[in-house]
């Protein structure tokens, strides 16, 4: 068993106090195989407790719709030398060596895309338009950061300017004339049609989330909701106190008016831990009844027993009362999930799943999936589900539970290297950040997951390693009946792939995007084949190619590079008949003096047959 707990048993509850109580779950280790294993419970440890959702204020973007003017871009001048650019923190879990790192690596010859061999990179057909860029960012905010966590979310116009621009929707078959695609990154956020219209100037978020232009955000989600036909945009304050913020729209237009709600992270009671501490890389889901965060909790000052690393936070509310308190009724109850173990030791990114629109949720229980950051290196995943969810409706705490499954073998990954002959110096590299799960989707009875892994997967990785992806297709039939249904490794010998995301439909068809680097390529976007039996599959298109290195601030040793700071993640979504996806890449337009940085936004068709699209 390799847990941080030694006892077995299959419940034990001890009551603290009507608000909180510490619950120990804790259950043999699983024994799931590859390909069809499937699993027992694992230990978790949390303490629950109702918190205070409060009112931030209220904003309205409709003064925003209609006008596609972006903000001015500031034209290059020198290298970062000075100024008071932003970086968004990194901060991971305190790393120890176990036996997972003795993980044999895969055989010579053996191949890492599930029995395809390596994935070959070539463009693909363009198929989407720049985002939000560095530049743009910085004008309206009036600093530069890095990196720029992306958000996308993708639904209908409602009213918000778009519905008229249908040309390339009707081309794809996406049925896309009245969709708005939502791009929020740090911190930004922008409108645009299927086609790349500009449907609004690009905003700053602390005009969407109600709070003083200055007012540092970071880690942005969105979700348009198809049940309450609603759209949740999040961020939050690294400040004392740290905040959480979640945008609800008073309707379904994605450019009217918003309640804006908020609750604190700081755990300021929690000292013996080295709080006050903040809810860090906040990651958004949600299920029938249900919206749900997951926030991984830090020391302020870095001060208490495990390094200034608490483990996760769950937090989960009424997705019903959100939207109804956004209309001016009662704020629903939030309910906190405080994990402080589990069998990893130190829980971090307990991914929260989504549903697609057209898609299934699972019968009264929203699912998380967790890789071991804790380790350098391993071969299980967790996987928690929360069940009983309709008890949020009336303030109840739903239950939490987790089960463990045999996985393939995943390990922290190397930095990504840049084709040469661009602007960085030589040797500069990418920060890869971590080998944890990034975002998971359930429908139809199945969970999709992707992290970020060296290939081969082992650690410490030889120099010839490379950074790529390793999926996962997970059977869920309800509570903790899970397996393994299928997984496998996208990765090329040479470059190197991070932070994917896969995006499918209800079919649970679609792509798995990601950013690309290496001694072949400047950052591109680039994407594979995906569907619900086979996974991944077929070569990576780039449906565009980057134009330089990544030759930012953070690149230099001023601001504590290199490697340079990269995107923390990829989004995509499925929306209609279409799969949006976003990415960072280096674009072909001016820099200013301290970024050069920009986002690409594309969409495909997405089929309910296997092996479509894209993949060859």
């Amino acid at each position: 068993m390799r847990s941080v707990i030694k006892a077995r048993a299959t419940l034990f509850l001890v009551a603290m106090s009507v608000a909180a109580t510490a619950v120990l779950v804790l259950g043999a280790a699983a024994q799931g195989d590859k390909g069809g294993g499937g699993s027992t419970p694992s230990p978790i440890v949390y303490t629950k407790s109702h918190q205070p959702l409060l009112i931030q204020g209220y904003s309205d973007l409709s003064s925003s719709s209609g006008g596609g003017g972006d903000a001015a871009v500031k034209p290059a001048t020198s290298l970062p030398q000075a100024g008071s650019p932003v970086t968004v923190p990194l901060r991971l879990p305190p790393r120890a060596s176990s036996s997972a790192n003795a993980l044999a690596p895969l055989a010579a010859g053996a191949t890492h895309d599930n029995g395809s061999g390596y994935t070959p990179i070539t463009p693909g057909e363009p198929a989407g338009f720049p985002g939000i860029t560095g530049p743009q960012q910085a004008a309206v905010n009036g600093y530069d950061l890095e990196p720029p966590d992306q958000g996308l979310c993708v639904g209908p116009a409602g009213g918000g300017g778009g519905g008229g621009d249908n040309t390339a929707s009707q081309t794809r078959g996406d049925k896309g004339g009245n969709a708005m695609v939502m791009e929020i990154i740090n911190n930004a956020l922008q409108a645009f049609s299927p086609s790349g219209k500009a449907l609004s100037p690009v905003i700053p978020t602390t005009q969407l989330f109600a709070l003083p232009k200055g007012t540092f955000l970071s880690d942005p989600r969105c979700y348009w909701d198809r049940d309450t036909q609603r759209w949740f945009f999040t961020e939050f304050e690294l400040s004392n106190p740290a905040t959480q913020y979640i945008a609800v729209s008073q309707t379904s237009n994605p450019l009217g008016k918003y309640t804006v709600f908020k609750f604190d992270t700081t755990d300021a009671g929690n000292g013996a831990a080295g709080c006050p501490c903040y809810g860090d890389f906040d990651q958004l889901g949600a299920d029938a009844n249900g919206v749900y965060l997951s926030t991984n909790e830090f020391s302020d000052n870095g001060s208490g027993p495990n390094g200034g690393f608490n483990g996760t936070d769950i937090w989960a509310m009424s997705k019903w009362g959100l939207a109804n308190a956004a209309d001016g009724g009662p704020i629903p109850v939030l309910d906190r999930y405080a994990v402080t173990a589990d069998a990893f030791g130190l829980p971090y990114h307990v991914a929260p799943s989504q549903t697609p629109p057209d898609g299934s949720y699972a019968q009264d229980t929203e699912y998380f999936v967790e890789s071991n950051s804790d380790a350098n290196a391993d071969n299980h995943l967790l996987v928690y589900d929360m069940g009983d969810t309709h008890v949020l409706a009336s303030g109840g705490f739903p239950t939490l539970a987790a089960s463990e499954l045999t996985s393939e073998a995943y390990a922290f990954p190397p930095n990504a290297t840049q084709k040469p002959g661009g602007s960085a110096p030589p040797g500069t590299t990418l920060n890869n950040d971590f080998n944890a799960i990034q975002e998971v989707t359930y429908t139809a009875h199945s969970l999709y997951a992707e992290l970020d892994t060296a290939s081969p997967p082992i650690y410490p990785p030889p120099p010839s390693a490379t950074s790529g992806i390793g999926w996962f297709i997970i059977g869920a039939e309800g509570g903790n009946s899970v397996s393994m249904d299928n997984q496998g490794y996208v990765t090329n010998r040479t470059d190197n792939f991070l932070y994917p995301d896969i995006a499918v439909n209800g079919s649970g068809n679609g792509y798995l995007d990601f950013s690309v680097s290496g001694p072949n390529w400047f950052p591109s976007p680039g994407y594979v084949a995906f569907d619900s039996k086979a996974g991944a599959h077929g070569k990576a298109n780039l449906p565009a190619i980057g134009a330089d290195d990544e030759n930012g601030f953070t690149c230099y040793p001023t601001y504590g590079g290199p490697p340079c700071r990269w995107g923390d993640y990829s989004m995509g979504v499925a929306y209609q008949n279409a799969i949006y996806m976003a990415t960072e890449w280096i674009p072909p337009t001016p820099r200013d003096a301290f970024v050069n940085w920009g986002t690409y936004i594309w969409s495909l068709p997405a089929s309910n047959g296997n092996r479509q699209g894209g993949g060859g």
